[in-house]
């Protein structure tokens, strides 16, 4: 997956971006954790799932307008 990194405020963060359907479909499985500092961007995608997830997410949906 491609990874982009961007600042707010002075702090650094780290999005990978899903976007193939494979990549959407596998997300986050088989991760131990997920940083701080990083997240994951489903471009497309209107839901998702905790199926096989061992730890808690913070969700954020964006509007197609990139707002949340």
């Amino acid at each position: 997956m491609k990874q982009i990194v961007f600042a707010v405020n002075g702090a650094e963060f780290k999005v990978l971006l899903a976007m193939t359907f494979w990549q959407r479909l596998r997300g986050l499985l088989g991760t131990g954790s997920l940083p701080a500092d990083q997240g994951l961007l489903l471009p497309g995608c209107s839901s998702i799932h905790m199926f096989g997830m061992r730890y808690p997410l913070d969700i954020i949906y964006l509007d197609r307008e990139g707002k949340i």
